[in-house]
């Protein structure tokens, strides 16, 4: 197996292939320089700090440790979900989070126990990086689903009552808003699942290979993490919709303002 490490020099000539957009950008004079060098340098913040403290996690290799980083990182997830939402409603970040969390948990010791054999689940190299790409991963759905359920009560809140007064109970009256807000969920999730794979690379195949990972371990390994990913957003949503509402509705069943 191929063990890969890269020294400062070789980081440095790998960071001169920024060059390239650099000086098309320059040469046809672009609107896009600030632009480029602000992503850029946010970017290689963002993977230090990263880079840095998953080094030291995996250094001190503690259970709690990574317990509390776990959670840290289904944090920051339900923090993003809910502003990128725009739903307007910071209680919803108590609901969203523990939404995140079970189904994440759940499905990470699942993968890890039953799919891969592992017996140290808490370990660092084991439940981070398939956490935080599951959880990251599954963010992104999650705020286009809770905007369209929310956006769709907000909107179709006639519906709601139109529902009711034809003898739907309140969780069938809610049973359309949440398969709208499923289908904003999965869609992503589904569209990852038809892409070629020619077309758009996914990250984890071809950085397997790298690494030195047989070819159909890696392919296999793909297909886990999309269904897992599947398994997460759908299974979080639906938690979340569940504990978020009683911040949606009074105790008539009626919507609130």
């Amino acid at each position: 197996m191929i063990v890969m490490t890269i020294t400062l020099l070789e980081f440095f000539f790998g960071l001169l292939l920024l060059a390239v957009p650099a000086v098309l950008i320059y040469v046809f004079r672009l609107p896009l320089q600030p632009r480029f060098f602000r992503c850029v340098g946010r970017f290689l913040v963002t993977m230090a700090v990263a880079g840095g403290a998953m080094y030291g996690v995996e250094l001190v290799n503690s259970v709690w440790l990574n317990i509390v980083v776990f959670l840290l990182l289904t944090l920051l997830s339900a923090l993003f979900a809910v502003g990128k939402a725009r739903v307007g409603q910071r209680r919803i970040l108590l609901p969203v989070f523990v939404g995140l969390l079970v189904p994440t948990l759940l499905v990470v010791l699942y993968v890890g126990f039953l799919v891969l054999g592992q017996q140290r689940l808490f370990d660092a190299s084991l439940l981070l990086p398939w956490a935080g790409r599951t959880a990251g991963a599954s963010m992104g759905c999650n705020a286009r689903a809770l905007s369209t359920y929310y956006m769709g009560l907000e909107h179709h809140g006639a519906l709601y009552y139109y529902l009711l007064g034809n003898g739907a109970t309140h969780s069938e009256a809610l049973r359309y808003f949440v398969k709208r807000s499923l289908q904003a969920s999965l869609l992503p999730v589904l569209k990852e699942m038809g892409t070629i794979m020619t077309s758009v690379c996914p990250v984890l195949f071809w950085m397997s290979l790298l690494s030195g990972m047989q070819p159909l371990t890696a392919a296999a390994l793909q297909v886990i993490l999309v269904a897992a990913m599947a398994a997460v957003s759908s299974g979080s949503l639906v938690l979340t919709l569940f504990l978020a509402r009683r911040y949606s509705f009074d105790g008539y069943g009626r919507l609130k303002k």
